[in-house]
Parts: structure tokens; sequence; C-alpha cells
């Protein structure tokens, strides 16, 4: 594709001639180069890059296709570039790159309490010891989280609600942006705090004036 001279050469010595050469213009082949859109999920191998062609081309031409994404591991959005050589265009007909974008997706992860029986009056044990996770990337732990009781109330049904993990990886890196985490509750049963049967108070001799039992009701 381009612009060339048609040269004009003529020659009679009975004539006079004035040459005027022309231009030959051959035009760009327009074609269509499209990226097909790829999706990864975090953790995962990335995808190649691939093409769709439409239009016609000519003499099995090598267009020189280039697939260059931004790069990125991280969950996210990122740009895919791509450019044809000097001999075409695209079928908008311009010649610039184009840029679309393509996804690395959030991973999906749980994060389960364990089930705990304390007594009335006591605590829930805290800490990542208290839980179980699941589909973490290889290398990635969890290094904190939250765990919240339903109620300090004696119960069978109580829940323990984990919340607000974070996961880091092997290099201590906060990775938990990449991650969808669903938190699962664990069984909490609180049970009664034992206390001592209190025995019968002394007996008191009548003075005229209001006396206490003295026998201190637990609570």
């Amino acid at each position: 594709a381009g612009t060339y001279d048609i040269i004009v050469t003529a020659s009679n010595n009975n004539y006079d001639i004035t040459k005027v050469n022309g231009t030959y213009t051959i035009n760009k082949v327009p074609v269509t180069i499209k990226a097909e859109n790829k999706t990864s999920t975090y953790g995962s191998q990335l995808k190649s890059l691939t093409y769709l062609t439409g239009g016609t081309i000519y003499n099995n031409d090598d267009l020189n296709i280039e697939l260059n994404r931004e790069s990125g591991t991280n969950a996210g959005t990122y740009n895919l570039i791509l450019a044809v050589d000097g001999n075409h265009k695209w079928s908008d007909g311009t010649t610039t790159n184009k840029t679309i974008t393509w996804t690395i997706n959030k991973k999906a992860a749980t994060v389960t309490a364990s089930a705990q029986t304390i007594t009335y009056g006591g605590s829930i044990e805290t800490g990542i010891g208290k839980v179980t996770t699941s589909e973490l990337v290889n290398g990635h732990s969890l290094t904190a989280i939250t765990l919240t009781p339903s109620t300090t109330s004696v119960t069978t049904t109580g829940k323990i609600t984990p919340s607000g993990a974070t996961i880091k990886d092997a290099s201590g890196n906060d990775v938990t942006g990449n991650y969808s985490i669903t938190y699962a509750t664990g069984k909490l049963t609180i049970n009664r705090k034992g206390v001592a049967v209190p025995s019968s108070p002394s007996a008191k001799t009548y003075n005229g004036s209001s006396q206490d039992h003295g026998v201190t009701v637990p609570t």
C-alpha cells in the first residue's frame, strides 16, 4: 500500500512534448482484528491472548499483529493493546493502536467459624485458630479475623460470626482484596454457670429492728 509515480516517456522530433507524470495509489486494505475478551480468576494461570480477523487478507500477508496486555496479577480490570502493521488499517479507517479491557476476577474463599462451648460469664476464644479457611491460593494464609458471639446469655442455638479477614501471601503482602470472601457462622453453646447451694442462715434474736437473713442470691 502506498503512492507510486507513473512515469511518462515519449519522443518524436516533430513534437514539442510536455511530459506530466501521474501517481498510482494502492489503498490499504480494511481489516478487522478483534481481540477476544478474556477473564481469569485470581490465582489461576493466565489465559493466552487470542484474536479474530475480518476482511480479506491477500497473499497470505503477515499482519504482524501484536496483542499486549497490561501486566496484572491482582484482581481488577486491565488494558489490552492491539496494533496493525504499515500495510493495513482498521475497518474504521484508522491505523492507531486499539485498546480494550480484560479482567481478573476475585477468587472465592470461605472462612468458617468453629463451634465453641463456654460457660455463662466466660468469653469465646478468638484468633485464626478458631476458624477454617478454604480455596486460598497456595502460599496464602489467614493472618487476622474477628469473631463475634450472637449472645452472652445461656443458649444452645447461639452463633459465632467471623468478619474482617486479612489474607497475606508468603512474602507478607496483604492480598485480601483479591478474594471474594464468604463468612460462615459456627455454633455457640453457653452453659449455665454452677453456684453453691446456699445453706440456711444462722438464727437471729429479736431486737425490734429489721434484720437481714444474710443470704446472697447468685446472679
